[in-house]
């Protein structure tokens, strides 16, 4: 019998149940609102992202279907879904909106949010944007050596793949409430003037943000800051050349680099999550 079977077997038949009824259009027509916590719950990755295809299905076929979940993969930027965050405020609860089919062309490309972690950032209670994935590993490693808890702050840091996708998950953590960082290169030209794309993302960063916002700028490039002369910081160079040192040695060696990351620090202390939660 199914109520004494395992929880996990249970998910599973749940699943090939749904699933089945996903054949039969005309079976599943009537008007179903079908309310579904967490249920991901015993499933690894593969079968989460199953279940999320059969519940689409579902929705296509006429259902109303309403989860509560904690799985990054229950999200979908490749199918129209409405994603709704709750969190406590002082005088109640807060809430944050976010349709998929709206939410930019950069979040659409289903393929690069799984390469780079994009769906994370919808459970994180705070989100670091870089460039790309040198900047990204760059932050993290300063962070972890200065003993920040990303994972038990809840923190995600997102490579945005380049300058012009920074602003677009900016807006979407905006329609969320979750407060964001942006680092971005100064990218100056020969002639002192800021490359166009640059200058253009950090305008839209500076017309977005709010006071529990941060627009963050590294001196010249991360190259710079780390004064590697000649080619990129690849992420295998970085680690090889950041990861033996400890804080004082980051902070000592590259000052640059130091004081945009400490600013990063300051902005996650707890000090400034409190100043944060008063103005919500």
């Amino acid at each position: 019998p199914l109520e004494r079977m395992g929880d996990g077997w249970q998910s599973l038949v749940r699943i090939a149940t749904l699933d089945v009824l996903t054949q039969f259009p005309d079976q599943v027509r009537e008007r179903v609102v079908l309310l579904f916590e967490e249920p991901e719950t015993y499933l690894h990755p593969h079968l989460t992202r199953k279940l999320r295809g059969v519940l689409e299905r579902l929705a296509a076929n006429g259902w109303t279907v309403l989860t509560a979940t904690h799985a990054p993969e229950m999200i979908s930027f490749g199918s129209p879904q409405v994603v709704v965050r709750l969190w406590r405020k002082p005088d109640g609860v807060g809430k944050g909106e976010l349709r998929t089919d709206q939410a930019g062309s950069h979040a659409k490309f289903q393929e690069r949010l799984d390469e780079r972690g994009g769906h994370e950032m919808l459970f994180a209670q705070r989100v670091i944007l870089c460039e790309g994935k040198s900047d990204a590993l760059a932050t993290r490693l300063y962070l972890e050596k200065r003993e920040i808890d990303l994972e038990g702050r809840s923190v995600s840091i997102i490579n945005a793949g380049d300058v012009g996708a920074v602003p677009a998950y900016a807006e979407m953590a905006n329609k969320l409430g979750i407060p964001w960082c942006a680092i971005t290169d100064e990218d100056k030209e020969g002639d002192g003037s800021i490359k166009k794309n640059t200058e253009i993302s950090r305008r839209k960063l500076d017309e977005i943000k709010t006071p529990g916002d941060r627009s963050l700028v590294w001196k010249g490039d991360l190259e710079a800051c780390l004064g590697k002369k000649n080619g990129k910081a690849d992420p295998e160079w970085i680690a090889r050349e950041l990861d033996a040192r400890s804080a004082n040695e980051l902070q000592r060696n590259y000052p640059d680099y130091d004081s945009v990351v400490q600013e990063v620090v300051d902005w996650l202390s707890p000090r400034s999550e409190s100043r944060l939660r008063g103005q919500t």
